[in-house]
């Protein structure tokens, strides 16, 4: 019996009982808090449906062009205002940069087609009416305001999708192979159409083929996806069409003509039109089933007929959805029946937010076109640096059978491809934004339980580590970062291993260096758990790499925000030892790849040693110097605007929550003693002012689920400290909730019962959240942290709330390098 057949069977009867999916708002993160109607600053969130870690992802495609100041990228195809492009059925979610995918694409059209260009969108592309608009798990409709209505609803590999045509009109779909989400911000990296081909049936139902494309944000080389699509009712015409392309300029009108069997090369746009005449004054509906595969059409086509035989319907096929996402993941974490929570707000954010970290990255096992594998194989990782902190730490713990053919999937990768990826999509590993970040995510997996699992390989896993610890991978040019190497590993090894620092000679010189130590801390990890000693020693080490770069003499002045002056941050450094004086501490000229850092402050990185948070204490005068820095940092006015862009940034204070460079600086105030309610007032502060359940309801870009875990985890009052087996206590927002904990179904002791975490907050109201006591198995814990080993198995965490802050975290201290309790 396969773990995903195991976990449907137990989860039937919550399944059937819960009906969580109603608690799913697909539309938070879709929409912009600033620019209503557009997507500029909001989460990029994808509200088409698709499967948990589904290969299809079916939604609409929108553009802004014509409307003024709404030139933004829309990376998951849906804007709140655009007109409507097209439907295809690939798509990410969450992401920034140029966009990826929004290819395999229908357009239904209606009436007279006099004066459109099937070769350009503005001439056909329609707005809808936002009013009718649905998005639920597993479903999405909309009606564009020429009277068509389009609904759609995904299976693992295909799409069903149902047109509803006006009354008297002829009914059209549009098949355009040249088709994808364009780049406004950056034309250069746009993707672009490279040439495919067409079949289609003699009775104008079906129609089958392959399309190439190239660059996206990950500046991918050339790549090729097959499909296959079918129509409830036959057309009544069809034909082909062919135009020159260019994907900036239009071209002429093509003309439709009756080839059935046509290829095109990479400069040539392909492209079908079927159209149902004699509509009488009924409306006309038509459905349409299609697929995706990328190892062929015949591939293709048997997933049409799998999935969506022609005997499903609709309703059934979003039944079968629904209950997926019931039974992975929404009662992965469920409020007891006699503890049933009545604040719809609350379970309506975080539902969605569990919703939203399991739309990426996308499940293609028996999909790699690249190598023969007996591995599972996942793609559209966007990316590592968003999602080692919180997201992957998540799946580790709720849905660890899952988590380990990812990690399978990666290690393959680079049995294959000779590097781990920070970044991948379209089979194609990019980009690296700053160091080798899936370090951290193995190691993480490795120190909390996934060293028993035999199905993973950990040595060549380690060798993994190890080539991106060692190994400078070849440069690849980028139009983004002058010194280039952004493909994958880790570029800027040459200084790492000469000077211990990596200076401005490469960019995003102080952030790497920051990653760079957490990478290898992450090394040292591992290295130690499989008894290569001499490893771990270098690599420890070389975690404390981060020193060189302290200068006691770089100051800041927040005295515009009465937070004082303070001296003392990493900064950059030159070659010869020097220190360079081209930099400001609260000033990263847009923090992008060009920069000292990357998307964050020089002060946010100055927190970024999360396994040596004691030395850093001790860098900035000890705790109450520590505790003053982490103050300002929360404090409003000391910017009118985002300082690393509008997709990027979040708030007026230096700390950031539209980033994850900030994800744990609020928690750090759990590592001085005593000073735990601090953490409390300023994670429900972020949490109140910035996620919520608008359509605007995150503080930016999601990033693959990063937001999303962020919110979930504090919302449950933990949060995870990536590379350690360790878990920061914060503050419930629930007084009762489990989490159902699949770590007891791998490992050589498995069984095929999961073990609960049951946290229990006592006396939780919205005037008393402060922490009281908390106990751990019945036991009193006075300590801010847990171990993993002590809730893998199962555990109740209580916690006594009251509406008064007091100093219950007298114990240890969070592990750290500088205490000497780093190995727990």
């Amino acid at each position: 019996m396969t773990w995903k057949l195991l976990l449907l069977l137990l989860s039937v009867f919550g399944c059937a009982a819960s009906q969580l999916w109603q608690h799913v708002d697909p539309f938070i993160g879709t929409s912009s808090s600033t620019v209503p109607g557009t997507i500029a600053g909001s989460g990029n969130m994808f509200p088409g449906a698709t499967l948990p870690w589904g290969m299809v992802k079916v939604g609409i495609d929108t553009a802004f062009t014509g409307l003024s100041l709404n030139l933004a990228d829309i990376n998951a195809g849906y804007s709140p205002n655009g007109n409507m492009t097209a439907i295809s059925l690939m798509h990410v979610s969450g992401t920034g940069g140029p966009p990826k995918y929004g290819v395999v694409s229908q357009m239904p059209l209606t009436g007279t087609l006099v004066g459109v260009n099937l070769a350009d969108n503005t001439t056909y592309f329609q707005n809808r009416s936002l009013s009718e608009e649905v998005a639920n798990v597993g479903y999405f409709k909309t009606k564009m305001l020429n009277g068509v209505s389009a609904e759609m609803t995904a299976a693992q590999h295909a799409a069903h999708l149902r047109y509803t045509y006006p009354a008297g009109q002829d009914a059209h779909v549009l098949v355009d192979l040249a088709h994808v989400l364009p780049a406004f911000s950056r034309p250069g990296e746009s993707q672009r159409y490279r040439g495919g081909a067409l079949w289609l049936t003699q009775d104008g139902q079906s129609y089958s083929g392959y399309a190439n494309y190239a660059t996206g944000w990950n500046e991918a080389l050339p790549w090729r996806i097959y499909f296959c699509a079918n129509f409830s009712t036959p057309a009544t015409s069809f034909g082909t069409f062919g135009y020159v392309y260019d994907y900036i300029q239009p071209p002429q009108p093509p003309i439709i003509r009756p080839y059935l069997e046509v290829s095109a090369y990479d400069t040539y746009g392909l492209g079908a039109l079927f159209t149902w005449s004699g509509v009488t004054n009924a409306t006309m509906t038509v459905e349409s089933r299609a697929g995706i595969s990328f190892i062929s059409r015949e591939q293709a086509c048997k997933y049409v007929a799998d999935e969506l035989p022609a005997n499903k319907s609709l309703e059934q096929t979003i039944d079968d959805a629904r209950a997926a996402w019931e039974s992975e993941i929404l009662t992965s974490i469920t409020v007891p029946q006699d503890h049933q929570e009545t604040n719809t707000t609350l379970l309506t954010m975080f539902y969605s937010a569990l919703y939203g970290t399991a739309v990426m990255p996308s499940d293609r096992t028996n999909e790699n076109p690249l190598w023969n594998s007996s591995e599972p194989y996942y793609d559209d990782f966007y990316t590592f640096w968003d999602i080692y902190h919180c997201t992957t730490p998540l799946w580790q713990l709720i849905h660890t059978p899952r988590y380990v053919d990812i990690i399978r999937s990666l290690v393959d990768i680079w049995r294959f491809e000779g590097f781990l990826p920070d970044g991948r999509s379209s089979n194609f590993n990019g980009r690296t934004q700053g160091g080798s970040d899936v370090d951290q995510a193995l190691a993480d997996a490795y120190i909390k339980g996934f060293d028993q699992v035999t199905s993973i390989n950990w040595h060549d896993a380690y060798a993994a580590m190890k080539t991106n610890a060692e190994i400078t991978p070849f440069r690849n040019l980028d139009p983004d970062a002058f010194d280039g190497g952004t493909k994958e590993g880790r570029f800027a090894l040459p200084d790492w291993h000469k000077y211990g620092y990596i200076s401005p000679i490469y960019s995003r010189s102080v952030s790497r260096t920051v990653e760079y130590a957490q990478n290898d801390f992450a090394l040292y990890q591992v290295a130690k758990g499989i008894g290569n000693f001499a490893d771990a020693s270098l690599y420890l080490n070389r975690s404390q790499n981060f020193r060189n770069l302290f200068n006691p003499n770089a100051t800041a002045d927040l005295t515009k925000i009465n937070a004082g002056m303070f001296k003392g941050f990493l900064a950059p450094r030159n070659q010869d030892g020097s220190w360079n004086q081209t930099f400001n501490v609260t000033n990263c000229s847009g923090c992008s790849w060009d920069d000292l850092t990357y998307e964050g402050l020089m002060w946010e990185y100055a927190f970024g040693i999360p396994h040596d948070i004691a030395g850093l204490i001790d860098l900035y005068g000890g705790d109450a110097e520590f505790v003053r820095r982490l103050d300002a940092s929360f404090v409003d006015g000391f910017s009118s605007t985002a300082s690393v862009g509008s997709n990027n940034g979040a708030g007026t204070s230096i700390f950031n929550p539209g980033n994850e460079v900030s994800f744990l600086t609020p928690l750090l105030y759990n590592y001085v003693r005593g000073q735990q309610h601090r953490t409390v007032d300023t994670v429900r502060a972020v949490l109140g002012k910035f996620y919520g359940i608008t359509a605007s309801g995150y503080p930016g870009n999601t990033d693959a689920g990063a937001m999303q875990s962020w919110a979930l985890w504090n919302l449950l009052g933990l949060f995870p400290v990536t590379s350690q087996p360790v878990y920061l206590i914060s503050s419930p927002h629930f007084s009762a909730i489990d989490v159902r904990l699949k770590t007891t179904m791998v490992g050589p002791n498995a069984t095929n019962q999961p073990a609960y975490l049951s946290i229990r907050a006592d006396g939780l109201s919205n005037s008393s959240y402060y922490i009281q006591n908390v106990t751990l198995n019945n036991k009193p814990l006075i300590r801010s942290w847990i171990h993993y080993s002590e809730i893998a198995n199962g555990a109740t965490l209580r916690f006594q709330m009251g509406p008064n802050a007091v100093s219950w975290d007298v114990g240890e201290l969070p592990p750290s390098y500088s205490l000497g309790n780093y190995t727990v």
